[in-house]
This record gives C-alpha cells, sequence and structure tokens, in this order.
C-alpha cells in the first residue's frame, strides 16, 4: 500500500504525461487499422533490427562461454542465424512480408 501512496503523488503532477501517452496509443492504434500495409512493413524491419541486434549479442555471449570453457556451439549457431536472418530481412524485405501476411496477417502482400 506505502507504494501506491508514493506513486500518486507523482502521477497527480504529472497526469498530462498519462493523458499523452494514452492519446498517442489511440492514435497508433487508428493508424496500424487504417494504413496496415505500412504498420506491416514497420514491424518487418522492427523484426530485422531485432533479430540482428539478438544475433550479435548471441556470438558475444557465445564467445564468452568458449573463454571459460562452457557450452557454446548452440549459443554460436543461434547467433549466426539470427545475424543471417536480420540481414535478410533488410536485404529483401519481401521475402518477412509475404511470410507475415500469409501465415499470419490478412494484409495485403
Amino acid at each position: 500500500m506505502s507504494y501506491a501512496r508514493s506513486v500518486m503523488p507523482v502521477l497527480s503532477r504529472n497526469w498530462w504525461a498519462l493523458a499523452l501517452r494514452g492519446l498517442f496509443g489511440v492514435l497508433f492504434g487508428l493508424l496500424a487499422f487504417i494504413l496496415p500495409g505500412v504498420t506491416l512493413a514497420a514491424l518487418i524491419l522492427l523484426f530485422g533490427a531485432y533479430a540482428l541486434v539478438d544475433g550479435v549479442l548471441a556470438i558475444i555471449a557465445a564467445v564468452r562461454a568458449a573463454e571459460r570453457h562452457q557450452r557454446w556451439i548452440l549459443l554460436l549457431l543461434e547467433g549466426v542465424f539470427g545475424v543471417l536472418v536480420g540481414i535478410l530481412t533488410f536485404v529483401w524485405p519481401g521475402s518477412r512480408r509475404w511470410c507475415c501476411s500469409t501465415l499470419w496477417l490478412p494484409g495485403p502482400s
């Protein structure tokens, strides 16, 4: 109960930030509904960036695990696969768009 009491003054002083966040959330949701093609393209690029960064971090984790004589092969394979998928997504975004629209969403391919 003390946490709620400590948060309430902050929220009451910054109510406008919370309202602005909600407004932007609703606007982004409406834009995603109105422009599904643009939304899908943005999500595909976001996925590509995530896969690339995750792959690089997995490769770094594999190198560190190998230095400590721990299991590292699967981390390395995951990292290489993630980097390849991330690069493929940026080089050939149509492949990801087709997969996403065919398998998940009824949007345009």
